[in-house]
């Protein structure tokens, strides 16, 4: 296989799927089965989303929001409700509070769901309401000075719900894509980003979320952002700036109960916002600019040789099989499931352990962000713009290619002159093999929670989801690593690779994968969204 490029053309196949658990990780059960006690105290939920009163729509949409949240069957029952249509209805609400709830429930369905839930939002017109919404929301950062604050708290939540829309429809399809490059919300996503210092993490990373899914190998809107004032300095200030003291100030937050909660999480697991902030700012830049190009206006390869390669390694060293243990310890403190269908619905109750748990699925979302990143600088090559062509073609050239290389390792005699010499970051593989190989192989070692069982659910989805991403992204970085550097060797490069090792250490997580087929089956291609909170 060729390498795994990270930068790719915008096709549906090709786009993050922006779902965060696949249905199949949920087990089959709770992904289609049925409940017919349970849809009875579900669907007047829906009837109240027209209701006469504000605040019974609003609780509505709050209701539907946290009932969706990894429950495929109660999402899947909704849906066939028209929940989709009747929520878009509620984002022009005349009750501002119900256009806040709306929004949220909508961004779970986009997360929840995937590519599904974006192409039905799309066909029933829900990219109309989110520009303006984007419009109110851009007029209102101007006037914070003026807003209260139960005002800003409420456009906070609204900016993260919509910007959270306007990336998962930004990865769902072509049209989508087209529809989100021609509203012009990089000015927007620009301005969160430099007011950052006086908003709240969750609509931060939103933001930068936003702004790396829409850079990747999407030239219309990079060449926007690029004439948006600012916007460059504006990452590479979050890129250089260390995130842990942010990281210690978002400690202790929170009055009465939820302090105590907040403080017992904090002790054991930093919030991870602000790094996950940092890492997709690099990543945008990368996706942005060529190095040495006529945009690269900050030396982007020194940026990236002294912050943004050693940020991204030094993630490398967390200990999964550690990890996967404590989750385990963490679920088996969770309280029974239940069908919170109460008034006070949208209030966060959740336990020490489900906050815990989520602070871990982020920190591997962290990690697997970190080795995409390196999984572009693994490559070697500097992407050019693809020729137009079949596809089929180009994965023939590209089987060639690895065979010749292949061919070149086992007898150099064999290797012949090339016509063109490969363009390889000879400097930097030194480095990368030097501290890249042994992580990569722990990080691809498959644990009993990296693939959910293969006839029920896994005794986590998130976490299952997360690793299983996690594992991709390691062997692809290691795979354009080992690739680049036979093309350096082709060339003539002299370079220590420790061939043995890691075929020592690749070749059992063969039997591993191949004891649960089934499982296979589910993998997913890419990583899911990032938390906003």
């Amino acid at each position: 296989m060729g390498k795994a490029q990270v930068k790719k053309k915008t096709d549906a196949s090709r786009r993050h799927n922006p779902i965060r658990v696949p249905d199949a990780h949920l087990g089959g059960g709770r992904a289609e089965g049925k409940n017919p006690a349970k849809e009875r105290q579900m669907l007047p939920i829906l009837d109240k989303l027209r209701a006469p009163e504000a605040s019974d729509r609003s609780w509505a949409c709050a209701a539907v929001c946290n009932l969706i949240q990894n429950d495929a069957a109660t999402r899947r029952l909704f849906q066939g409700r028209n929940v989709v249509g009747l929520l878009i209805e509620r984002l022009s609400d005349s009750s501002d509070d119900v256009v806040v709830e709306a929004s949220g429930a909508l961004r779970n369905l986009a997360i929840d769901g995937g590519h599904e839930l974006c192409g039905e939002m799309f066909n029933k017109g829900v990219v109309p309401h989110v520009i303006t919404l984007a419009g109110k929301i851009s007029a209102a950062l101007d006037a914070w000075d003026t807003l209260d604050g139960e005002g800003r708290q409420a456009l906070v939540l609204l900016a993260e719900n919509v910007i959270t829309l306007i990336w998962c429809l930004a990865e769902a399809s072509h049209k989508t894509l087209a529809a989100i490059n021609a509203a012009g919300t990089e000015g927007l996503l620009a301005k969160i980003l430099s007011a950052r210092a006086g908003l709240n993490p969750g609509v931060v990373l939103a933001a930068a979320q936003a702004l790396y899914a829409l850079t990747q190998d999407n030239e219309p809107f990079t060449r926007a952002l690029l004439a948006t004032p600012g916007v460059v300095d504006t990452l590479v200030q979050i890129v250089t700036a260390d995130h842990a003291p942010l990281e210690r100030d978002l400690k202790g937050k929170g009055k009465g109960k939820a302090k105590e909660v907040a403080a017992e999480v904090d002790a054991e697991f930093d919030d991870g916002r602000m790094l996950l902030t940092r890492l997709l700012a690099a990543g945008t830049l990368l996706n942005m600019i060529e190095p040495g190009s006529k945009r690269d206006t900050i030396n982007l390869s020194a940026l990236t040789t002294d912050v943004v390669l050693p940020l991204a390694t030094s993630l490398l060293d967390v200990s999964i099989p550690s990890v996967v243990e404590r989750v385990g310890q963490l679920v088996g403190e969770l309280p029974g499931e239940s069908v919170p269908v109460q008034k006070d619905i949208k209030t966060d109750h959740r336990p020490p352990a489900a906050l815990k748990l989520e602070r871990v699925e982020r920190a591997l979302q962290a990690v697997t962000l970190a080795l995409e990143i390196l999984t572009g600088l693994c490559a070697g090559l500097e992407d050019a713009v693809e020729e137009e062509g079949d596809a089929s073609d180009a994965e023939m050239e590209d089987a060639q290619d690895d065979e010749t290389l292949i061919a070149a390792g086992r007898d150099p005699a064999n290797a012949g002159t090339p016509a063109a010499p490969t363009k390889v970051n000879s400097a930097g593989l030194p480095r990368l093999l030097s501290v890249l190989p042994e992580r990569l192989v722990k990080l691809a070692t498959l644990t009993p929670l990296s693939l959910p069982p293969a006839d029920d659910a896994s005794p986590h989805p998130p976490t299952t989801a997360a690793l299983s991403a996690l594992h991709l992204r390691a062997l692809e970085a290691l795979n354009n690593l080992l690739l680049s550097t036979a093309a350096a060797v082709q060339n003539g490069e002299k370079l220590d690779v420790p061939a043995q090792e890691l075929w020592n250490a690749l070749f059992p997580i063969c039997p591993v994968s191949g004891s649960a087929l089934g499982s296979l089956a589910l993998f997913p291609a890419v990583p899911g969204r990032f938390q906003g909170d």
